[in-house]
């Protein structure tokens, strides 16, 4: 049986940027992917919008092209492929370009060597955490985990006068790493402090809850077991299990739309298009105390090619209520007869991008309560639209 981790209290989930490019209109973007030492076309490299269902892999000549009619632009072009360094480009139209993939390289200096014992626990809290503890998370797999590598930072505590307090039932009975002083009367031992994982190869996820293969080039995954922080940054493929043009399964479809409403998706395209109350939501300044409202929309700024900045709200602690009924669709928050859910949201800058398909570019972004409990076994792609 698994063992059973702590749920953490906070999610974050973001993608890489980079830089914008020249571009001319056009309605596919079109390229081609070479191995940038050996200038050879390469064949069955996946290149994709992260975030989204839109990719494809190369052909035998490396050429692709992408349809944008279902890309909310901006969008983050990432190409990634087994052996070679991933490979991102922030695309506002389409383009012709052509990509020129490094080969990675492996610096066996800060690759760590573990025990089969230890990284098998290593893999089983990694899978846990990132996908989640409940039913959705625990049914859910990754493959490729032999291309993960782990960091464990622990800091060191004594126990004085530890028998005396052991007798007394004040010690818990499990300590990692415990050891007794000389005199026998201090006991020190490790708590975990954080715990970082990085992958040198795309993994692949199945959530057959949802209906999605997920391919994630996972650049950085961090607990921080003191804040109750889970973290993860790197670029997602959302591959469904329908083929083009095929109506999903009704229990993915019934699943993502459970999945998508009351999301941290579905609030920032609520709070997007000014749209909070009618989504079902309603924000407070917690730090004032309930029942404050907070007109949050106040603080955006005009739209700019499908990006707006939350502005003015550094450091504050700001409450989410979403009011829905028993399918998880979104109610007015002034129906007393609908259920509820609560979320908290901080933010750590003072001006954050949000944008219109509801995903977000800033780490310092931070949902905890109902919002941040979902982890990865619950994600939809950005350009998922609910029935209406």
């Amino acid at each position: 049986m698994p063992k059973r981790y702590a749920r953490l209290r906070l999610l974050l989930v973001v993608g890489a940027l980079s830089l914008g490019v020249a571009v001319q209109a056009q309605d596919t973007l079109r390229g081609q992917v070479v191995d940038s030492a050996s200038m050879n076309p390469l064949p069955f490299v996946t290149v994709f919008f992260d975030g989204t269902t839109v990719g494809s892999l190369t052909t035998e000549d490396g050429f692709f092209a992408l349809a944008l009619d279902r890309v909310q632009l901006p969008a983050l072009l990432s190409v990634s492929h087994i052996g070679y360094e991933s490979w991102q480009m922030e695309v506002s139209e389409a383009i012709d370009v052509t990509i020129f993939l490094k080969p990675r390289k492996y610096d066996i200096a800060t690759i760590e060597i573990e025990d089969d014992d230890r990284r098998a626990e290593n893999v089983e809290e990694f899978i846990a955490q990132f996908l989640g503890l409940d039913k959705w998370g625990t049914e859910s797999s990754i493959s490729g985990t032999e291309h993960l590598f782990f960091e464990r930072v622990n800091q060191r505590r004594t126990i004085q006068n530890a028998r005396t307090r052991m007798l007394m039932n004040e010690i818990p009975v499990h300590l990692e790493n415990a050891e007794w002083s000389e005199d026998g009367n201090d006991l020190s031992y490790d708590i975990k402090k954080s715990f970082t994982v990085r992958a040198n190869a795309p993994l692949l996820v199945d959530l057959p809850h949802l209906g999605y293969k997920v391919q994630v080039d996972l650049q950085d995954f961090h607990i921080d077991y003191d804040q109750g922080l889970r973290v993860y940054f790197g670029t997602f493929f959302f591959m469904p299990y329908e083929e083009a043009g095929e109506r999903p399964r009704a229990k993915h479809r019934r699943n993502r739309e459970r999945a998508y409403f009351g999301s941290i998706q579905h609030f920032l395209r609520a709070l997007y298009g000014n749209r909070l109350y009618e989504e079902g939501y309603a924000t407070y300044d917690l730090d004032l105390g309930l029942p404050y409202d907070m007109e949050l929309d106040a603080h955006l700024s005009e739209e700019i090619d499908g990006t707006r900045y939350l502005q003015g709200l550094e450091g504050l602690n700001i409450g989410i209520k979403y009011c829905h009924n028993q399918a998880g669709r979104p109610l007015y928050p002034d129906r007393v007869n609908g259920l509820s859910t609560r979320s908290t949201l901080i933010i750590n800058t003072n001006a954050a991008i949000i944008r219109a398909d509801g995903t977000f570019a800033d780490r310092r972004l931070l949902f905890g309560g109902n919002m941040g409990a979902k982890a990865a076994a619950w994600m939809v792609p950005a350009d998922y639209q609910p029935r209406f």
